[in-house]
Protein backbone atom coordinates (compact mmCIF):
# COMPACT_ATOMS: atom_id res chain seq x y z
CA UNK A 1 0.00 0.00 0.00
CA UNK A 2 3.00 2.54 0.37
CA UNK A 3 5.16 1.55 -2.94
CA UNK A 4 5.24 4.92 -4.35
CA UNK A 5 4.56 4.34 -7.82
CA UNK A 6 1.61 2.17 -7.16
CA UNK A 7 0.35 5.36 -4.99
CA UNK A 8 1.04 7.70 -7.93
CA UNK A 9 -0.44 5.31 -10.59
CA UNK A 10 -3.51 5.06 -7.82
CA UNK A 11 -3.49 8.95 -7.75
CA UNK A 12 -2.94 9.34 -11.28
CA UNK A 13 -6.68 7.82 -11.92
CA UNK A 14 -8.32 9.81 -9.11
CA UNK A 15 -7.33 13.11 -11.12
CA UNK A 16 -8.60 11.69 -14.23
CA UNK A 17 -11.91 10.83 -12.23
CA UNK A 18 -12.02 14.55 -10.96
CA UNK A 19 -10.78 13.68 -7.89
CA UNK A 20 -8.27 16.20 -7.37
CA UNK A 21 -7.93 16.53 -3.49
CA UNK A 22 -7.52 13.19 -2.81
CA UNK A 23 -5.51 12.42 -6.10
CA UNK A 24 -3.24 15.17 -3.99
CA UNK A 25 -3.10 13.39 -0.86
CA UNK A 26 -1.71 10.02 -2.55
CA UNK A 27 0.76 11.90 -4.54
CA UNK A 28 1.90 13.56 -1.37
CA UNK A 29 2.31 10.28 0.04
CA UNK A 30 4.21 9.08 -2.98
CA UNK A 31 6.60 11.43 -2.56
CA UNK A 32 6.88 11.09 1.33
CA UNK A 33 8.14 7.71 0.41
CA UNK A 34 10.25 8.75 -2.62
CA UNK A 35 10.85 12.43 -3.00
CA UNK A 36 12.59 12.17 -5.83
CA UNK A 37 9.64 10.44 -7.75
CA UNK A 38 9.01 12.54 -11.01
CA UNK A 39 6.06 11.17 -11.92
CA UNK A 40 4.22 12.23 -8.26
CA UNK A 41 6.02 15.55 -8.29
CA UNK A 42 4.09 16.07 -11.95
CA UNK A 43 0.77 15.21 -10.39
CA UNK A 44 1.20 17.93 -7.44
CA UNK A 45 1.58 20.45 -10.35
CA UNK A 46 -1.46 18.95 -12.25
CA UNK A 47 -3.73 19.15 -8.87
CA UNK A 48 -2.02 22.54 -7.87
CA UNK A 49 -4.04 23.60 -11.32
CA UNK A 50 -6.97 21.84 -11.22
CA UNK A 51 -7.61 23.00 -7.27
CA UNK A 52 -6.73 26.94 -8.62
CA UNK A 53 -3.85 26.56 -5.88
CA UNK A 54 -1.75 28.39 -8.47
CA UNK A 55 0.90 29.13 -6.14
CA UNK A 56 1.49 25.51 -5.12
CA UNK A 57 1.63 24.14 -8.73
CA UNK A 58 4.73 26.68 -9.05
CA UNK A 59 6.14 25.79 -5.86
CA UNK A 60 6.14 22.13 -7.40
CA UNK A 61 7.31 23.10 -10.90
CA UNK A 62 10.29 24.19 -9.52
CA UNK A 63 10.83 20.87 -7.52
CA UNK A 64 10.47 19.49 -10.88
CA UNK A 65 12.81 21.30 -12.72
CA UNK A 66 15.25 20.73 -9.94
CA UNK A 67 14.93 16.80 -10.87
CA UNK A 68 14.66 17.15 -14.44
CA UNK A 69 16.22 20.89 -15.71
CA UNK A 70 14.49 22.23 -18.72
CA UNK A 71 11.97 19.66 -18.43
CA UNK A 72 9.85 20.71 -21.71
CA UNK A 73 6.69 19.25 -19.93
CA UNK A 74 7.48 21.17 -16.75
CA UNK A 75 8.02 24.33 -17.97
CA UNK A 76 4.53 24.51 -19.99
CA UNK A 77 2.76 23.59 -16.91
CA UNK A 78 4.76 25.82 -15.11
CA UNK A 79 3.41 28.59 -17.91
CA UNK A 80 0.00 27.43 -17.15
CA UNK A 81 0.11 28.08 -13.77
CA UNK A 82 2.02 31.85 -14.20
CA UNK A 83 -0.98 32.63 -16.62
CA UNK A 84 -3.60 31.41 -14.78
CA UNK A 85 -2.75 33.32 -11.95
CA UNK A 86 -2.35 36.68 -14.20
CA UNK A 87 1.95 36.86 -14.23
CA UNK A 88 1.49 37.06 -18.32
CA UNK A 89 4.97 39.18 -18.42
CA UNK A 90 6.83 35.88 -16.27
CA UNK A 91 5.16 33.87 -18.54
CA UNK A 92 6.32 35.11 -21.74
CA UNK A 93 10.52 34.89 -20.64
CA UNK A 94 9.95 31.07 -20.59
CA UNK A 95 7.72 30.78 -23.61
CA UNK A 96 10.73 32.54 -25.23
CA UNK A 97 12.85 30.02 -23.89
CA UNK A 98 11.13 27.51 -25.15
CA UNK A 99 10.70 29.30 -28.73
CA UNK A 100 14.18 29.85 -28.94
CA UNK A 101 14.98 26.43 -28.19
CA UNK A 102 11.97 24.94 -31.11
CA UNK A 103 11.19 27.73 -33.07
CA UNK A 104 9.19 25.11 -35.21
CA UNK A 105 6.99 24.13 -31.95
CA UNK A 106 3.44 25.94 -33.51
CA UNK A 107 1.85 25.55 -30.76
CA UNK A 108 4.07 27.20 -28.29
CA UNK A 109 4.89 29.63 -30.73
CA UNK A 110 0.56 30.38 -30.95
CA UNK A 111 0.70 30.75 -27.06
CA UNK A 112 3.27 32.78 -27.26
CA UNK A 113 1.60 34.94 -29.50
CA UNK A 114 -1.31 34.97 -27.08
CA UNK A 115 0.59 36.13 -24.45
CA UNK A 116 2.27 39.04 -26.70
CA UNK A 117 -1.41 40.16 -27.39
CA UNK A 118 -2.72 40.50 -23.81
CA UNK A 119 0.64 42.39 -23.20
CA UNK A 120 -0.68 44.60 -25.31
CA UNK A 121 2.19 43.80 -28.33
CA UNK A 122 -0.05 43.57 -31.17
CA UNK A 123 2.59 43.63 -33.80
CA UNK A 124 4.76 41.37 -32.14
CA UNK A 125 2.03 38.71 -31.83
CA UNK A 126 1.10 39.20 -35.48
CA UNK A 127 5.08 38.57 -36.72
CA UNK A 128 5.14 35.42 -34.92
CA UNK A 129 1.53 33.83 -35.78
CA UNK A 130 2.90 35.36 -39.29
CA UNK A 131 5.85 33.43 -39.33
CA UNK A 132 3.91 30.48 -38.26
CA UNK A 133 1.77 30.80 -41.60
CA UNK A 134 4.70 31.08 -43.59
CA UNK A 135 5.97 27.34 -41.94
CA UNK A 136 2.67 25.95 -42.90
CA UNK A 137 0.09 27.95 -44.92
CA UNK A 138 -2.42 25.89 -43.53
CA UNK A 139 -2.51 26.24 -40.02
CA UNK A 140 -5.95 27.41 -38.67
CA UNK A 141 -5.33 28.54 -35.79
CA UNK A 142 -2.20 30.74 -36.38
CA UNK A 143 -4.52 32.42 -39.24
CA UNK A 144 -7.40 32.68 -36.94
CA UNK A 145 -5.20 34.84 -34.44
CA UNK A 146 -4.26 36.80 -37.30
CA UNK A 147 -7.78 37.69 -38.06
CA UNK A 148 -8.59 38.16 -34.52
CA UNK A 149 -5.71 40.52 -34.33
CA UNK A 150 -7.17 42.77 -37.49
CA UNK A 151 -10.43 42.44 -36.29
CA UNK A 152 -9.36 43.55 -33.12
CA UNK A 153 -7.19 46.74 -34.18
CA UNK A 154 -10.55 47.36 -36.18
CA UNK A 155 -8.77 46.60 -39.69
CA UNK A 156 -11.98 44.90 -41.20
CA UNK A 157 -10.67 45.06 -44.38
CA UNK A 158 -7.39 43.13 -43.52
CA UNK A 159 -9.45 40.81 -41.79
CA UNK A 160 -11.55 39.64 -44.62
CA UNK A 161 -8.64 39.64 -46.76
CA UNK A 162 -7.51 36.98 -44.13
CA UNK A 163 -10.57 34.63 -44.45
CA UNK A 164 -10.39 35.01 -47.79
CA UNK A 165 -6.17 34.08 -48.01
CA UNK A 166 -7.22 30.82 -45.66
CA UNK A 167 -10.47 30.04 -47.80
CA UNK A 168 -7.75 30.38 -51.41
CA UNK A 169 -5.43 28.31 -49.44
CA UNK A 170 -7.62 25.23 -48.43
CA UNK A 171 -8.40 21.86 -50.33
CA UNK A 172 -10.95 22.54 -52.20
CA UNK A 173 -13.06 19.57 -51.27
CA UNK A 174 -12.93 21.15 -47.46
CA UNK A 175 -15.74 23.09 -46.67
CA UNK A 176 -13.38 25.08 -44.09
CA UNK A 177 -17.21 26.12 -42.56
CA UNK A 178 -15.14 27.93 -39.37
CA UNK A 179 -13.89 30.09 -42.52
CA UNK A 180 -17.33 30.74 -43.60
CA UNK A 181 -18.97 31.84 -40.94
CA UNK A 182 -15.58 34.04 -40.20
CA UNK A 183 -16.75 35.96 -43.11
CA UNK A 184 -20.23 36.16 -42.89
CA UNK A 185 -19.40 37.88 -39.39
CA UNK A 186 -17.34 40.48 -40.58
CA UNK A 187 -19.37 41.65 -43.43
CA UNK A 188 -22.01 42.06 -40.76
CA UNK A 189 -19.33 43.86 -38.48
CA UNK A 190 -18.42 46.31 -41.15
CA UNK A 191 -21.34 46.82 -43.09
CA UNK A 192 -20.41 45.26 -46.36
CA UNK A 193 -24.07 44.81 -47.77
CA UNK A 194 -22.25 43.99 -50.98
CA UNK A 195 -20.51 40.89 -49.75
CA UNK A 196 -22.76 39.70 -47.23
CA UNK A 197 -25.35 38.32 -49.34
CA UNK A 198 -22.81 35.60 -51.70
CA UNK A 199 -21.09 35.25 -48.50
CA UNK A 200 -24.15 34.08 -46.62
CA UNK A 201 -25.62 32.07 -49.61
CA UNK A 202 -21.69 29.43 -49.47
CA UNK A 203 -21.69 29.51 -45.78
CA UNK A 204 -25.64 28.16 -45.69
CA UNK A 205 -24.27 25.40 -48.20
CA UNK A 206 -22.35 23.68 -45.96
CA UNK A 207 -24.62 24.58 -42.80
CA UNK A 208 -24.34 20.76 -41.75
CA UNK A 209 -20.51 20.93 -40.94
CA UNK A 210 -21.20 23.92 -38.81
CA UNK A 211 -21.16 23.68 -35.14
CA UNK A 212 -24.10 24.53 -33.43
CA UNK A 213 -22.23 27.31 -31.34
CA UNK A 214 -21.47 29.02 -34.32
CA UNK A 215 -25.04 28.64 -35.73
CA UNK A 216 -26.40 30.39 -32.55
CA UNK A 217 -23.64 32.94 -32.64
CA UNK A 218 -24.75 33.81 -35.61
CA UNK A 219 -28.51 34.67 -35.45
CA UNK A 220 -27.39 36.80 -32.27
CA UNK A 221 -25.00 38.38 -33.98
CA UNK A 222 -27.18 39.36 -36.86
CA UNK A 223 -29.97 40.22 -34.84
CA UNK A 224 -27.83 42.47 -33.54
CA UNK A 225 -27.75 44.37 -36.50
CA UNK A 226 -30.75 44.38 -37.77
CA UNK A 227 -30.49 41.23 -39.92
CA UNK A 228 -33.47 39.24 -38.84
CA UNK A 229 -33.66 37.62 -41.96
CA UNK A 230 -29.96 36.25 -41.81
CA UNK A 231 -30.99 35.44 -38.23
CA UNK A 232 -33.90 33.17 -38.85
CA UNK A 233 -31.72 31.20 -41.87
CA UNK A 234 -29.62 30.54 -38.89
CA UNK A 235 -32.13 30.02 -36.66
CA UNK A 236 -33.84 27.45 -39.87
CA UNK A 237 -30.57 25.67 -39.99
CA UNK A 238 -30.36 25.17 -36.41
CA UNK A 239 -34.02 23.79 -35.87
CA UNK A 240 -33.61 20.51 -38.79
CA UNK A 241 -31.20 19.10 -36.24
CA UNK A 242 -31.50 16.27 -34.40
CA UNK A 243 -30.50 17.16 -30.95
CA UNK A 244 -30.14 20.75 -29.62
CA UNK A 245 -28.35 22.30 -26.56
CA UNK A 246 -30.33 23.77 -23.49
CA UNK A 247 -28.61 26.67 -24.30
CA UNK A 248 -29.90 27.65 -28.18
CA UNK A 249 -33.41 26.08 -27.17
CA UNK A 250 -33.33 28.92 -24.14
CA UNK A 251 -32.82 31.47 -27.38
CA UNK A 252 -35.39 29.92 -29.46
CA UNK A 253 -37.95 30.20 -26.80
CA UNK A 254 -36.70 34.18 -25.99
CA UNK A 255 -38.00 34.94 -29.30
CA UNK A 256 -40.49 33.19 -29.34
CA UNK A 257 -41.83 34.95 -25.80
CA UNK A 258 -41.49 38.22 -27.86
CA UNK A 259 -43.71 37.77 -30.67
CA UNK A 260 -45.90 34.90 -29.14
CA UNK A 261 -48.51 34.29 -26.03
CA UNK A 262 -47.17 31.92 -22.64
CA UNK A 263 -49.66 29.05 -24.17
CA UNK A 264 -47.55 29.36 -27.36
CA UNK A 265 -44.21 29.40 -26.11
CA UNK A 266 -45.26 26.72 -23.45
CA UNK A 267 -46.06 24.79 -26.73
CA UNK A 268 -42.54 25.31 -28.38
CA UNK A 269 -40.83 24.11 -25.42
CA UNK A 270 -42.43 20.68 -25.06
CA UNK A 271 -41.76 20.33 -28.61
CA UNK A 272 -37.91 21.30 -27.94
CA UNK A 273 -37.36 19.07 -24.53
CA UNK A 274 -37.06 15.90 -26.64
CA UNK A 275 -34.47 17.12 -28.63
CA UNK A 276 -32.44 18.31 -26.01
CA UNK A 277 -30.02 16.21 -23.98
CA UNK A 278 -31.20 14.30 -21.26
CA UNK A 279 -28.58 15.22 -19.13
CA UNK A 280 -29.54 19.14 -19.76
CA UNK A 281 -33.04 18.36 -19.69
CA UNK A 282 -34.01 19.58 -16.31
CA UNK A 283 -32.36 22.63 -16.74
CA UNK A 284 -34.37 23.78 -19.77
CA UNK A 285 -37.63 23.34 -18.13
CA UNK A 286 -36.20 25.73 -15.25
CA UNK A 287 -35.67 28.00 -17.43
CA UNK A 288 -38.29 27.49 -19.69
CA UNK A 289 -40.75 27.89 -16.25
CA UNK A 290 -39.26 30.60 -15.19
CA UNK A 291 -39.86 32.62 -18.89
CA UNK A 292 -43.38 31.43 -19.11
CA UNK A 293 -44.83 31.25 -15.41
CA UNK A 294 -42.84 33.52 -13.67
CA UNK A 295 -39.52 32.60 -11.22
CA UNK A 296 -41.72 31.56 -8.74
CA UNK A 297 -43.12 28.49 -10.85
CA UNK A 298 -39.32 28.32 -11.71
CA UNK A 299 -38.51 27.94 -7.83
CA UNK A 300 -40.81 25.21 -7.77
CA UNK A 301 -39.99 23.07 -10.91
CA UNK A 302 -36.49 22.88 -9.72
CA UNK A 303 -37.41 21.84 -5.62
CA UNK A 304 -39.69 19.25 -7.37
CA UNK A 305 -36.96 17.62 -9.06
CA UNK A 306 -36.34 13.87 -7.68
CA UNK A 307 -32.98 14.59 -6.72
CA UNK A 308 -31.27 17.81 -5.64
CA UNK A 309 -28.88 19.44 -8.02
CA UNK A 310 -26.75 16.64 -10.31
CA UNK A 311 -23.90 19.45 -10.88
CA UNK A 312 -22.51 23.03 -10.66
CA UNK A 313 -24.57 24.24 -13.64
CA UNK A 314 -28.10 23.27 -11.99
CA UNK A 315 -26.66 24.22 -8.63
CA UNK A 316 -26.45 27.98 -10.14
CA UNK A 317 -29.43 27.94 -11.90
CA UNK A 318 -31.38 27.07 -8.75
CA UNK A 319 -29.76 29.89 -6.68
CA UNK A 320 -30.35 32.21 -9.99
CA UNK A 321 -34.36 31.66 -9.85
CA UNK A 322 -34.11 32.10 -5.90
CA UNK A 323 -32.86 35.33 -6.48
CA UNK A 324 -35.39 36.11 -9.43
CA UNK A 325 -38.07 34.98 -6.94
CA UNK A 326 -37.15 37.23 -3.84
CA UNK A 327 -35.36 34.89 -1.85
CA UNK A 328 -31.94 36.32 -2.07
CA UNK A 329 -31.14 35.15 1.37
CA UNK A 330 -32.16 32.03 0.91
CA UNK A 331 -30.12 31.75 -2.27
CA UNK A 332 -27.51 33.06 -0.75
CA UNK A 333 -27.02 30.88 1.88
CA UNK A 334 -27.57 27.69 -0.88
CA UNK A 335 -25.41 28.63 -3.12
CA UNK A 336 -22.82 28.74 -0.01
CA UNK A 337 -23.34 25.17 0.24
CA UNK A 338 -23.11 24.46 -3.10
CA UNK A 339 -19.65 26.04 -2.95
CA UNK A 340 -18.50 23.43 -0.62
CA UNK A 341 -19.30 20.56 -3.46
CA UNK A 342 -17.93 22.77 -6.63
CA UNK A 343 -15.56 24.94 -5.35
CA UNK A 344 -13.98 25.67 -8.45
CA UNK A 345 -16.77 26.53 -10.73
CA UNK A 346 -16.86 30.20 -11.80
CA UNK A 347 -20.47 30.96 -12.79
CA UNK A 348 -21.53 29.28 -9.06
CA UNK A 349 -19.21 32.07 -7.44
CA UNK A 350 -20.52 34.56 -9.37
CA UNK A 351 -23.74 33.53 -8.51
CA UNK A 352 -22.95 33.65 -4.57
CA UNK A 353 -21.45 37.41 -4.68
CA UNK A 354 -24.55 38.27 -6.55
CA UNK A 355 -26.98 36.63 -3.90
CA UNK A 356 -24.85 38.22 -1.46
CA UNK A 357 -25.21 41.82 -2.98
CA UNK A 358 -29.02 41.41 -3.35
CA UNK A 359 -29.45 40.35 -0.20
CA UNK A 360 -27.98 43.11 1.08
CA UNK A 361 -25.30 41.33 2.54
CA UNK A 362 -21.93 42.12 0.74
CA UNK A 363 -19.62 41.26 4.04
CA UNK A 364 -20.76 38.02 3.55
CA UNK A 365 -19.24 37.69 0.08
CA UNK A 366 -16.05 39.91 1.48
CA UNK A 367 -15.38 37.55 3.95
CA UNK A 368 -15.52 34.72 0.91
CA UNK A 369 -13.14 36.15 -1.52
CA UNK A 370 -10.89 37.42 1.44
CA UNK A 371 -10.33 33.61 1.46
CA UNK A 372 -8.69 33.97 -2.03
CA UNK A 373 -6.57 37.09 -1.17
CA UNK A 374 -3.02 36.41 -1.80
CA UNK A 375 -0.12 38.19 -4.01
CA UNK A 376 -1.53 36.52 -7.33
CA UNK A 377 -5.80 36.60 -7.08
CA UNK A 378 -7.34 33.94 -10.17
CA UNK A 379 -9.28 35.92 -12.38
CA UNK A 380 -12.38 35.26 -11.77
CA UNK A 381 -11.68 36.21 -8.11
CA UNK A 382 -10.24 39.37 -9.32
CA UNK A 383 -13.52 40.42 -11.27
CA UNK A 384 -15.82 39.15 -8.25
CA UNK A 385 -13.86 41.58 -6.02
CA UNK A 386 -13.99 44.32 -8.42
CA UNK A 387 -17.57 44.02 -8.84
CA UNK A 388 -18.11 43.84 -5.03
CA UNK A 389 -16.49 46.82 -4.70
CA UNK A 390 -18.24 48.79 -7.59
CA UNK A 391 -21.59 47.75 -6.28
CA UNK A 392 -20.84 48.84 -2.79
CA UNK A 393 -19.60 52.25 -3.89
CA UNK A 394 -15.92 51.70 -3.25
CA UNK A 395 -14.73 53.99 -6.67
CA UNK A 396 -11.21 54.14 -5.00
CA UNK A 397 -10.78 50.97 -4.01
CA UNK A 398 -12.03 49.14 -7.77
CA UNK A 399 -9.73 50.86 -9.73
CA UNK A 400 -6.37 50.10 -8.76
CA UNK A 401 -7.92 46.60 -8.71
CA UNK A 402 -9.14 47.35 -12.15
CA UNK A 403 -5.71 48.39 -13.25
CA UNK A 404 -3.97 45.20 -11.66
CA UNK A 405 -6.85 43.15 -14.00
CA UNK A 406 -5.68 44.97 -17.35
CA UNK A 407 -2.31 44.72 -16.31
CA UNK A 408 -2.37 40.85 -15.86
CA UNK A 409 -5.36 39.67 -18.05
CA UNK A 410 -5.72 42.07 -21.00
CA UNK A 411 -8.00 45.08 -21.56
CA UNK A 412 -11.06 44.15 -22.34
CA UNK A 413 -13.36 43.45 -19.50
CA UNK A 414 -11.05 46.09 -17.46
CA UNK A 415 -12.29 48.25 -20.34
CA UNK A 416 -15.80 47.00 -19.98
CA UNK A 417 -15.68 47.29 -16.54
CA UNK A 418 -14.88 50.93 -16.24
CA UNK A 419 -17.73 51.77 -18.92
CA UNK A 420 -19.82 50.20 -15.87
CA UNK A 421 -18.27 52.34 -13.21
CA UNK A 422 -18.46 55.84 -15.10
CA UNK A 423 -22.19 54.57 -16.11
CA UNK A 424 -23.16 53.80 -12.35
CA UNK A 425 -21.79 57.57 -11.30
CA UNK A 426 -23.67 59.26 -14.15
CA UNK A 427 -20.49 60.12 -16.08
CA UNK A 428 -22.03 59.84 -19.81
CA UNK A 429 -19.37 60.98 -21.71
CA UNK A 430 -16.73 59.73 -20.12
CA UNK A 431 -18.53 55.89 -20.58
CA UNK A 432 -18.98 56.80 -24.06
CA UNK A 433 -15.26 57.64 -24.61
CA UNK A 434 -14.39 54.61 -24.01
CA UNK A 435 -17.22 52.43 -25.68
CA UNK A 436 -15.11 52.74 -28.79
CA UNK A 437 -12.50 51.26 -27.49
CA UNK A 438 -14.31 48.50 -26.06
CA UNK A 439 -16.08 47.69 -29.82
CA UNK A 440 -12.69 47.41 -31.10
CA UNK A 441 -11.55 44.90 -28.27
CA UNK A 442 -14.42 42.79 -28.55
CA UNK A 443 -14.51 42.39 -32.17
CA UNK A 444 -17.35 40.34 -34.19
CA UNK A 445 -19.53 43.44 -33.61
CA UNK A 446 -19.24 43.70 -30.22
CA UNK A 447 -21.60 46.30 -28.68
CA UNK A 448 -22.17 47.96 -25.20
CA UNK A 449 -25.92 48.49 -24.64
Amino acid sequence: PDDPEILTLRARALLIDGQAKAAQDLFQRAIHHDPALFEAVLGLIDTGLALGDFDAALDHSRDALGLRPDHPGVLRKQVQALQLSGRIGESVEILEGLHKTDPSDAAIAIRLAEAYRKLDQQERADALLASVLHTDPGHRDALMGRIGLAEQAGDLDAALALVEAGLDQGDPGDTTPDLLLRRVELCLQSGRADRLEQAAQELFAHTAALPEQGLLRLARQAEKEGRDDLSARALAAMSVRSTLSHVSANYILKLSKSVHDDATTRALADALLPRIDPEQRREFRVDAAALCSGPGHAVHIARSAESGPRSATEAEQLGRVLSEAGQAHLAMRYLRRALRAYPDHGPLKYRFIAACLDSGRPEVGEAYLDGFDHAHPPERILQLRIKLLIDTGRRDAALPLIQTYQRNFGKTIAVATRIRLHLAEGQLEEARALSAEFAALQGRGGKMR
